[in-house]
């Protein structure tokens, strides 16, 4: 979740500790401990969207511009000497990435919690502090913006 938000496995890791180190911290507010995953997945959130807030802020000022790792964190582990394995991964990222960079930012959130992240609604609302309607209502605009991209369109039509 937090490796295709930043692309940078070391980013990545820096931020996924961040999420585990407030958890413990904060543990003891956790008030319904049969919401521990969406209480950690809000957290989550919050923290990659505090992090990529902090890398726009500090590259608009000229401080640490330095390019995020673009290889999809699959091509990091060993899958053997399949090519052909490793070019389609490739591809789909590229075609996914190019897909929700299309979306705002709500649309994009939702698409990837449910679709990317397999999260049921009730979950997303909760962990994005919205209702389920919200919720519905911006998934829809993301699908109806990704099903009518000519990329998505061109890749149905060639299937």
């Amino acid at each position: 979740m937090v490796y295709f938000r930043l692309h940078s496995k070391m980013d990545a890791e820096d931020v996924t500790q961040e999420v585990f180190l407030q958890a413990f911290r904060k543990l003891a507010q956790l008030r319904e401990p049969h919401h521990f995953r969406t209480w950690l997945l809000r957290i989550t959130v919050n923290q990659t969207r505090d992090f990529l807030r902090k890398r726009r802020l500090l590259s608009w000022v000229g401080i640490g511009s330095r390019e995020p790792n673009e290889e999809p964190l699959e091509q990091h582990q060993d899958h053997g000497p399949d090519g052909m394995e490793v070019l389609l991964r490739k591809e789909f990222w590229e075609l996914l990435k190019r897909l929700v960079g299309a979306l705002s930012r709500w649309e994009r959130e939702v698409f990837l919690l449910r679709y990317l992240d397999h999260m049921p609604i009730k979950d997303i609302a909760a962990v994005l502090n919205k209702s389920d309607s919200t919720i519905k209502t911006h998934l829809y605009r993301a699908l109806t913006k990704v099903k009518n991209d000519p990329v998505f369109l061109s890749i149905c039509e060639g299937a």
